[in-house]
Formats: structure tokens, sequence, C-alpha cells
């Protein structure tokens, strides 16, 4: 960033009062942001748990497994149809979203993503993440915007709200009497809420079809509402997809007396609770919600729990293995014709999403070894064992499946994190997970799972290229809930299966081929104390050392670095006010500030661009060991990609302008002010040359004079972290452009070179108050023909904050806001001025995007004014 934008707007000082006013209720709205949804899921989820606890005291695991088991093959298939029907509602949502925006796809292709993405979304319980992080990074390629994306995501949401008011409506109207068993209203009450959500429905269809809604315009920009048909098609996916999941579970439940519709109603209601709850597959949260509103009578208690069970098989694990098992595939490079055409496509649309994927798959993959090895086996099963193998090895494995089921849980987190010794690990395990399944119990179906798994992991290898060590990895606290959950809902089925028999220390040591209740304790024990190592080991680790200063060797290193380097910003790392972050080769390193519990990193890695997406996960991982925030600022180019892998949230800063110095000269129409602002300074005796960095130290005080001069009229003071600023040591270091003016210097801007000769950048432009008019007009213009003639491709002008900013209905209030402050904050800061100062030399513009973890957006730019300002004291003072 140059001199020209020094002045950034998070950094003027006339806010300042105003934020510390703001800042207490800021932090406690952001608070309750980030953690009020995480608190009610988990009171959710708690609260599930103890309704399905005091459920299941009445029933026992052997009842439970034999209505399993009595479940009739009809009802599964037929479950298994209407889960496919309601899958393929959600692609007609996804074919529909895409013809809204304008931007189709081929039906394959947009069938392909809705499936892997919402098989994915259905378990995890972060739709908006899936679908949101999915659609960005697909559809960017297909030409859709961020707006275009966001209008998708909405399109989607939208959607499934009208399918909850028609499905809702309907029930209350036709079945009003299970929702007054639930609430104490009357009929008539329930009807007319039923007919007042059906109202609504209808009304937004009539406002569709009147084709008066023009939108909310701002700007520019303009959203509308789909066109009729598209309406009623929405309208109708909504329902087939929502009607298709509850009666995919209504026909494996016993007769309750309820039909179908008034079902399909309560489902409806306990699929919204479920969703609000953020829990992943509203995972007890659906059933306990179910039980309540059903109320089965003590002896269908048990049929009904087994038809929710194979509802969790048949609606959430077969297409979360299926979306494995596609993912898998389309690994496949080597088919011919239309096939690879296809699969070609497919795999660069869900390769993003891979390791978050594989995640999911190895903590479920842990999750079945665990409950597997907590329930007893198959008996006719195990006395087939007894019969070919010795038992101390049916004992061993099912230990052994255990202690690969904790393994699983605590190696998701480093799967997610794109970690290649993880990837390394699961293979393994999960190949050793499927053989003891089969010598613990021949569970082959438990072992058919994880081949599937393994078959689905082995062709992703290179989607996991990070070299970090498996024990550095943070655990957050939703993966540290996540595992912890597991162990207890491992342990309570423990309890439930074997609670006939009576416990006695006695237990531990018996070995013997009916003792499926002393193998599970042991198997459980086994896990605690992997899990217990695991947590021990990280707790003894030695503290990491806060972030310092670089030494003049990494300085100079980092200058070496820089001067072989593709972007200007390279030069800000010779400052010496950021800390450096080496690779282990140190050929490569991240610049960056702290400030409180905020690490930015300035714009991208430093040094080849092989060695970015390594850098850019360590210095997050550095990040995460101090308890810190991963910010990057001012990412732009090829490095945004591999920052978005991180999960970070993204905020447009403004813009950038690169001048092709191709075909830049002063002749034409279009270049007549710089034309006569050049001539103009050339007759006051304005005189151009560029100082390489041997001669720089013997006119610095001249130069220091010069900005000293220039800070002094601007009434301000120096700024760090994104800018340079004026010390000997650093100035020094690049070439120095000076205009003088009877032999004096009165202007002067130290450049930035890329090694590459990419492009060049001017730092700091200071010029005194006796320069000649239009000097910096002058100096621009020289310095970019200076460039030219070295053979320098680009000119780059550096950030306009602000500029550029979407402000349309879908923005965000930050893009909002800060247009209003771009086109009414003058007083503040001149944005549109330097922006039009910027234009005069016909540059072309490029997006400047800031990274950060979601919901921190207040704090984050607080800390990264500070840092810019060089400290809290800066803030308050220009």
């Amino acid at each position: 960033m140059t001199a020209a934008a020094e002045e950034l707007p998070m950094a003027a000082a006339p806010r300042v009062e105003t934020r510390k006013r703001s800042g207490t209720v800021s932090h406690a709205l952001a608070l309750i942001k980030d953690y009020a949804p995480s608190a009610i899921g988990v009171a959710l989820f708690l609260l599930a748990a103890w309704v399905l606890h005091r459920t299941f005291r009445h029933i026992t695991y052997a009842e439970l497994s034999d209505e399993i088991d009595a479940l009739a093959g009809w009802r599964v298939l037929a479950a298994i149809g209407f889960t496919a029907l309601s899958f393929a509602a959600l692609a007609g949502y996804e074919i529909c979203a895409l013809r809204f925006v304008g931007k189709p796809l081929s039906m394959a292709k947009a069938s392909l993503v809705a499936f892997i993405a919402q098989s994915i979304a259905h378990s995890t319980g972060f739709a908006a993440f899936v679908g949101g992080g999915l659609r960005y990074r697909i559809y960017a390629a297909e030409g859709l915007d961020l707006a275009d994306v966001a209008r998708v995501q909405l399109f989607f949401s939208s959607t499934f709200t009208l399918g909850v008011m028609v499905l809702s409506g309907l029930a209350l109207v036709l079945e009003p009497k299970m929702a007054a068993a639930a609430v104490a209203l009357p009929l008539v009450v329930w009807q007319g809420i039923g007919a007042a959500l059906l109202a609504a429905v209808l009304a937004y269809l009539l406002l569709t079809a009147s084709g008066r809604f023009d939108g909310l315009r701002i700007g520019r920009h303009q959203v509308s509402l789909p066109a009729p048909g598209l309406t009623a098609l929405q309208i109708l996916l909504a329902a087939v997809d929502l009607g298709a999941a509850g009666a995919a579970l209504y026909v494996l439940l016993p007769d309750l007396g309820i039909s179908m519709p008034a079902f399909i109603g309560l489902f409806t209601a306990a699929i919204i609770v479920g969703v609000l709850s953020h829990v992943p597959g509203a995972l007890g949260v659906l059933e306990s919600l179910l039980l309540l509103m059903l109320q089965p009578a003590p002896r269908a208690l048990p049929a009904v729990i087994g038809g929710l069970v194979m509802f969790r098989a048949v609606y959430y694990l077969l297409p979360l293995m299926l979306g494995a098992l596609t993912l898998g595939a389309l690994e496949w490079r080597h088919s011919s014709g239309p096939l690879r055409r296809i699969i070609g496509v497919g795999w660069r649309t869900v390769s993003p999403l891979a390791p978050r994927l594989y995640a999911i798959l190895a903590f479920v993959a842990g999750m079945v070894l665990l409950f597997s090895g907590a329930l007893p086996a198959e008996q006719d099963r195990l006395d087939v064992l007894g019969d070919l193998l010795p038992d101390p090895l049916i004992e061993l494995s099912h230990f052994a499946g255990g202690l690969i089921g904790v393994a699983l849980l605590l190696l998701a987190r480093s799967l997610d994190q794109r970690v290649r010794e993880a990837w390394f690990a699961a293979v393994w395990l999960i190949a050793a997970g499927a053989f003891v399944s089969l010598l613990k119990g021949f569970d082959y179906e438990e072992a058919i799972f994880l081949g599937v798994l393994l078959a689905a992991l082995i062709p992703s290898r290179d989607e996991f290229y990070r070299t970090s060590s498996l024990l550095n990895e943070r655990l957050t606290w939703g993966w540290t809930l996540a595992i912890g959950s597991t162990l207890l809902a491992t342990f309570w089925l423990i309890l439930f299966a074997y609670r006939h028999v009576e416990y006695s220390h006695e237990l531990w040591w018996q070995f013997e081929l009916e003792g499926n209740a002393p193998r599970a304790l042991r198997a459980m024990l086994g896990g605690c104390v992997v899990l217990a190592t695991f947590g021990l080991t990280r707790l003894l680790r030695p503290a990491a050392r806060r972030p310092g200063l670089p030494s003049a060797r990494d300085i100079d290193e980092a200058e070496a670095i820089a001067a072989r380097g593709t972007s200007n910003t390279d030069w800000l790392a010779t400052t010496g006010d950021k800390a450096l972050l080496f690779n282990p080769a140190r050929d490569a390193f991240v610049m960056y500030g702290a400030i409180g519990r905020t690490w930015v990193a300035m714009a991208q890695p430093v040094g080849p661009v092989a060695a970015w997406p390594e850098l850019i996960w360590r210095f997050h991982d550095e990040a995460n060991r101090h308890g810190a925030r991963t910010v990057f600022y001012e990412v732009q180019g090829r490095a945004l990609p591999q920052v978005l892998a991180l999960g970070l949230a993204t905020m447009k800063l403004g813009e950038s302008a690169r001048v092709d110095l191709g075909d830049f000269n002063l002749e034409g129409r279009h270049r007549a002010n710089l034309r006569h602002g050049h001539n103009r300074a050339k007759k006051e005796g304005a005189v151009f040359e560029v100082l390489p960095p041997a001669l720089v130290p013997a006119v610095i005080d001249q130069l220091k004079a010069v900005s000293d001069a220039w800070l002094a009229e601007h009434d301000t003071r120096e700024k760090r972290f994104s800018l340079g600023f004026f010390d000997p040591a650093y100035v020094a270091r690049t070439p120095v452009a000076v205009v003088r003016r009877d032999g004096g210097i009165k202007a002067f801007a130290n450049l930035w070179l890329a090694g590459d000769k990419s492009s060049c950048s001017p730092d700091l432009m200071r010029f005194a108050a006796d320069a000649p008019k239009s000097a910096m007009d002058f100096l621009m213009v020289e310095a970019m023909l200076w460039a030219k003639a070295e053979g320098y491709r680009q000119f780059d002008l550096g950030m306009a904050p602000l500029a550029g900013l979407p402000g349309h209905r879908l923005a965000p209030l930050w893009s909002k806001f800060a247009r209003l402050v771009y086109r009414h904050g003058g007083g503040l800061y001149n944005f549109e001025g330097l922006r039009a100062f910027k234009d005069k030399f016909d540059p072309v513009w490029e997006p400047v995007y800031l990274l950060y973890p979601r919901g921190t957006l207040a704090r984050v730019l607080t800390d990264i004014t500070a840092l810019i300002a060089g400290g809290w004291a800066g803030v308050v003072r220009k």
C-alpha cells in the first residue's frame, strides 16, 4: 500500500471517542452473537439427551434390537425411495436457484453439487457454511460473483421456509388435534394459524405474479422476486423435499393412529428446531421432540425408537456414505468421453471441500467403532469366530477397536486442517478398524462401511499437503465438545446395553467368549487412556513464545527474499516493525503484527508460491496455539483461494490500482491533464532522478527534511504495519525517485521493485511546501516512464480504501456503511479524491480483501487500526 493511501479510514482519530463509548456494548453484542447459537444448541442437546435417557429407561437393548431386526424389508425400501425423492427435490433447489440468478448450469453438475453438499450438511448441521462456502468456491469459476452466490443461498433459505409454511399450514388446517394436544388452544385457533400460513404463501405467489414488484433499488442495483412459474416450482419442491423426508420416517414407524399429513406437520416442526439448534444432524434433538409430541404407548416405544434409529441410517448415514463414494469416484481421471468431462468438472467442483468431508467421515468412523464396541456382539457370529480364532485374538481385536475409534476422533481435526500425516494415519487406522471389526465379532456391516470410507479417502491424497505435526493441531472447543459427547454417549450405551449385568471389580478380569460387558469396559478404558495421553502430551509441551520483532539477520534474509519476489509489498518486511515467520527452508515467510489476541498477516506470504500453502497454515496454527485470531490484511490475486481454505470470512477493503506500462505514454486527449501537469512542473525547473540504494545515504538528510516538512504540513505522524515510514536504514534499502529544483530535493518516493520485474510501486510519497506545483503528478509520470524503460510491466499505485464496495440489498452491513463513508466522509478522509487521483493514470482496478474469523469484525478492525497507528496511543494522536 502506498503513501497516497496512508491515512486508512479505520485509523482516523475523530472516531476514537465514539468507539470507546460504544466499545463495551459492541463487545457484549459480539459475544452474544458468537456464543448464543452455540449455547442454545448445547442446551437443546442436553435437553434431548435427558428426554432420551428417561425414555430408554422403559426398554432394553434386546427389545430395541429385536424391533430393528423385525422391520419389514418393504418399509426400509420405501424409506430409501422417499429419501431419494427428497434429495431429488434438493437438486431441483439448486437448478432453480441458478436459473433465478441468471447463471444456469447443466443439470448433471448442479445435481452433483446439491447431493454432495446436502448429504454433508444434513450430517454436520452447518448447512449455511457448507452451502455458502461450497457454492462460493464453485460458482466463482462459473462467472457468479459474491452477490449471485448470496442470492443462491437466499433462494435455498426462502424455499425451505416456503415448504415449512405450506406443510405446517396444511397440517394445522387438516389435523389440528395433534397441535392442540401439545399446546392447549382451541382447534379453531390452530386452524386459523394454519390458514394464515397458507394465506401468506398464497400472497407471496400472487405478489410474484403481479409483476409490479421491482425490488429494493440501491444505486444501480436491484433485487427482484422470482417469476411466478419459478415461485410455484419453488413451493412444490420444498413441499416434496420435506414431505418425502417425513414420509421416509413415517413408513418406518408402527401404527400410532396418526395420519401421514399430521405426522409430516409434526416432523416439520421438529426439523425446524433441529436446524435452529445447530446440533450436527439434529442428532438427539429430532428424536426427542418427536417422542415428546407423539407420546407413544409403552408397548409401542421399542418399535418407535427402532424406526428412529433406522431413519438415521437411511436418511443421514446412507447419503453420507454415497456422498463419500461419489467424491472418491470423481478422482478417477482416466475415464473417456462424456463421463470423463463430467468427472473432471465434478472433481474440480468438490475438491476444495474434501478435507472437511473426510474429517466428518473419519469422526463418524471413530463413532461407529466406539458404539459397536459398546454393544453386545451377535452371539451366533461370535460362536463361529470362537471356533476359528483363539479367544485372546478376539479380546485383543475388541480392545484395539476402542483405541482406533478414539484415535480417529482425534485425527478428524487434523484432517480438517489438511495435514498430510493425518491422511496417512487415517488410511491405516480405518483399514485396521475394518480388519478388527471382522475379528472382534464378524461385524461385516461395520467393515463394509469402513471399507467404503477407505475407498473414498485413498484417492484424495493430494488434498492433504500440510506437513504440520499432529501434536501441533489445536482442538477447538467445538471439536473437544464433539469428542467428549461421543465418549459420554459410548459410556451411556454400555450402561444401557448391560443394565442387567451387576457391576463388580471382577468384570475387568473376565476373559471369556460370552463376556461382552467386560470387553466393552476394557475397550472404553483403553480409549480414555489414549485420550488422556494425548491431553497430557499437549499440556506438558513447552509454552509457545510470543512473537517478537525480527533480528537484523532476519531482516537481511527477508530483503534477499523480497528482492527475488513477485510483489511490491514484500519490501514491507524490511521496516522491522512486524514479526517474521519463516518456513524451515528459510526461503519464504509471513510478515505479521500481533496486538492483543489478534494476529494480522500483511498481504500474502513472501517467497516461492509453492511454499505459500504450508506457511499460511503454519501461521494459522501459531495463532491458534497462542489463542489468537488469524487475520489476513490486503489479500488479493492468487493468494485469496489459499487463505480461504482456512474457513475465514471475507470483507472487501477497497481496490488496488495497477497501470499497464506497456502502452503508457502522455499522448492523446485522455492524457491531457497529466501532460499539462507534467509540462508545468518542468517549466518550473523540476528535474527527475532515480537514486540507486548506494547513493541514498548521501542525501538522507535532505530526504528527512522533506519528510518532516510533509508530516508537519499535514499535521500527522508516521504510520506503521501496512505502510512504510521514514527510517534511514529502511529508505536506503531501495531506489529513491527524487524531484529536484535548483539543486535541492523537493519531493521523493522510495520505489518497491518486484524481483521478476512484474511491477514497480512507490511507497512514501512526500514533498516540501516549496515544491513545484503538480510535483506529485510529475513524480508519478516520470517514475512510470523510468520503470517502463527499465523493463517493468506494471506500476502499482496501491489501494483506494472503500472503493468499489457493493451496496445492493444483499451486501453486508459493513459494505453499506462503508459506501456512505466513501461518499460523504470527505471531512474525515478524501476517499473519492484519492480514487480520482489514481484514475488519472487509467489503471486496472483489482479487489483487495480482509479475511478474519467470523463474528469478530469489529474487534479485528479496531486492532488493525491500532497496528497501523503504531499502538493505541497513536490512535488518539494523529
